[in-house]
């Protein structure tokens, strides 16, 4: 039966268009093919047409867990799907309306739906048979009339990684475990470690496995040219100068119903890539691309080149992320800083703009340093005891001079005075700003600084949480209600929550802490909220208005080390490098400090070159903290990236890097503090 929701574009004298359906079922889609009554459409039809607007309509089945079908999985051009011509389309030659006309008539006539899985502008040779007049360019953009930019002046096919041989077999071999494997073939950390072509090792990291909870750490990189496999629920940290993936990596999902591990508790699998300097990859010399000369691909880097990805690190019913559906409050937080003893590098004139005056509960006194004296004042309140810190509010000053109050650094020290944590901010505070600690930092005393030497001054200086040794109260926990499969997926105790932004602020939003899991279906209890946020039950019928609530952790964990000094903002990256046809699939990972600032090409989750890569999936990963950019598809065609969550990036966030790339579907993605 047709589809109920094919919503035809109408053409006129001067368009024709080839819709693309989309829909979210397992049926027959139609792609149907307008064309307008001009001499080339009637060159294509053989006849003339019953009316404007008759239709040629070209069937596929959807393929299974892929709710979209584009035009391409039909067997159609493209780039005859996005003609705008002054007048009729008389200018379009005969071999490519008779190309066009060839595959509508081999593919459509009695039913036949046996459509090629392949994009049809693959094919070997320099000549594009849809295209004569135009040069063979794969990777770029395409021009009609055959006119170039300058992607399209290099055909970049022979710079193709292809799958070899060797593996051919490796969905059939015995997988050996890696504890086994290491013994017997003698390998050493000092240098490259390599599974090799045609072989498989499973990472023995299990539950009561043998390596299970162990860190290994390679001197130089993991080099996958057969294939590893690790297993759902194992529970290891490599750490590594590089992987490259020539063969195949693959993490099978957990069982159903399986949460997602949190910061601080469960199995979890993480990646660290660290160095600084620049890595060559080399094709391995049993593959078919061990004709190509090295490639530099920068610092830590994830890289796959023709190999496969084969990832899904969570249950597949877990969400990507959810609307607010409604919130309880539980009962409020004192201020544990209410008069408390508080110190101040120095004071401005008279003891009345003394430190205590940022605790006394009056908004309309405030405290009141010195003012560029070369030193960044700063102010210091002792709690008395050790609390559990859920977040911090800080009033201004009222009269005048609220913006000397900016870019605060809040630093954190426990019972000894030790710094146990630092908290940099960005901005000013208007009249009054809330900050999110997390509930992560047990502290006895709080400091705070501004971005220069100005003067310091504080209207209020409000501190809440609870006695650590105590434990928070259930009647003071929020509960947030939603969904049954977020709540069963995100119930981790320790679990990172993030609340986007509901004001026209775009940082603020918020990260709060699963504290426990309700007995009531779909509701995660969470330490109290930095302030409130607007839910559906609240937005008056318009869900659009709603906050978006995202985890922020996941099992699968890709992260580049960390540096300082001029390598502050040089993290890790992942990609698919020059690896046409194969099916990628990365669910599920936590990428954070990915992305290196300034360097070209060097992005979080990354497409280059690739061309076809029909199937290949992005979903349900989080970037987190990124130095530059989250997901870039450069030269690479249809790729699905759905439900991925970026936090805290830098950049433009999710893009399509030339624009001549086709039929990828960017769908239900989420970006939250991009700056």
């Amino acid at each position: 039966p047709a589809p109920q929701s094919i919503v035809p574009l109408l053409s006129s004298a001067s368009f024709f268009f080839l819709t693309m359906v989309r829909f979210e079922a397992t049926a027959l889609a139609a792609l149907a093919l307008y064309l307008p009554a001009s001499s080339a459409a009637d060159r294509l039809r053989g006849s003339s047409p019953s009316s404007p607007q008759e239709a040629v309509v070209v069937t596929a089945s959807v393929e299974e867990n892929n709710p979209f079908i584009d035009i391409q999985r039909a067997g159609i051009d493209r780039s005859l799907a996005s003609i705008h011509v002054e007048s009729e389309l008389s200018f379009v030659s005969d071999e490519q309306l008779g190309a066009l006309g060839e595959y509508i008539s081999r593919y459509s006539v009695d039913g036949n739906t046996d459509i090629p899985e392949t994009c049809p502008l693959d094919y070997e040779g320099d000549v594009d048979p849809y295209h004569p007049d135009s040069y063979t360019t794969l990777g770029s953009g395409r021009s009609l009339m055959g006119e170039m930019d300058m992607d399209q002046e290099m055909d970049h096919s022979h710079m193709h990684y292809v799958q070899s041989e060797c593996n051919a077999m490796l969905d059939m071999a015995t997988c050996v475990d890696w504890s086994l494997w290491f013994d017997t073939n003698n390998i050493t950390m000092s240098s490259e470690v390599k599974i090799p072509c045609g072989e498989c090792v499973t990472l023995d990291a299990g539950p009561g496995q043998d390596m299970e909870g162990l860190t290994l750490e390679f001197e130089q990189g993991l080099n996958i040219v057969g294939k590893l496999v690790i297993p759902s629920g194992a529970d290891i940290q490599l750490i590594t100068k590089y992987v490259f993936v020539q063969g195949v990596l693959e993490m099978p999902p957990p069982p159903a119903g399986t949460p997602i591990s949190s910061e601080d508790s469960g199995p979890k699998v993480k990646i660290t890539l660290y160095g600084t300097e620049e890595v060559i990859f080399n094709p391995d010399e049993a593959t078919e691309n061990s004709h190509k000369g090295g490639e530099a691909v920068s610092a830590k880097a994830f890289v796959v080149a023709g190999g496969r990805v084969d990832v899904r690190a969570l249950d597949p019913g877990c969400p990507g992320w959810v609307k607010l559906q409604s919130v309880t409050y539980g009962a409020a937080l004192p201020n544990i800083a209410l008069n408390k003893p508080a110190t101040q590098s120095s004071t401005y004139n008279n003891a009345g703009d003394g430190a205590s005056s940022a605790v006394d509960g009056n908004y309309n006194s405030f405290t009141h340093t010195n003012c560029w004296k070369g030193i960044n004042e700063w102010w210091k309140v002792d709690l008395a005891d050790l609390y559990t810190i859920s977040s911090i509010t800080v009033g201004n000053r009222l009269d005048c001079c609220g913006g000397r109050f900016h870019d605060a650094t809040f630093y954190f020290y426990d019972e000894n005075d030790e710094e146990v944590y630092v908290m940099p901010t960005s901005g000013g505070i208007g009249n009054k700003k809330s900050f999110s600690v997390g509930a992560s930092v047990d502290a006895r005393y709080v400091k705070v600084t501004i971005g220069d030497q100005d003067c310091l001054q504080i209207g209020e200086f409000e501190v809440y949480g609870w006695k650590a040794s105590e434990g928070i109260p259930l009647e003071n926990m929020d509960r947030l209600h939603v969904g049954e499969e977020a709540a069963n997926c995100w119930k981790s105790p320790g679990s990172r929550i993030m609340l986007t932004s509901d004001t026209y602020e775009w940082d603020d939003s918020h990260i709060e802490v699963v504290a426990d899991v309700p007995s009531e279906p779909g509701t995660i209890a969470v330490y109290p909220l930095t302030k409130k946020k607007s839910a559906v039950d609240e937005t008056f019928g318009y869900p659009d208005f709603a906050v978006e609530v995202a985890l922020l952790d996941r099992s699968l964990i890709i992260e580049g080390a960390k540096d300082e000094g001029e390598f502050a903002t040089l993290g890790g990256h992942f990609i698919v490098l020059h690896t046409p046809h194969v099916h990628q699939h990365l669910e599920g990972a936590l990428l954070q400090n990915m992305g290196q600032q300034g360097k070209l090409g060097r992005y979080p989750l990354h497409f280059h070159m690739s061309e076809c890569v029909h199937g290949s999936t992005l979903s349900k990963n989080v970037i987190w903290k990124s130095n530059q950019r989250c997901v870039v598809v450069h030269g690479s065609h249809n790729v699905t990236v759905s439900e991925n969550v970026a936090f805290d990036t830098k950049g433009h966030c999710f893009m399509l890097e030339d624009g001549g790339e086709w039929d990828n579907v960017f769908y239900k993605n989420l970006g939250a503090k991009v700056g």
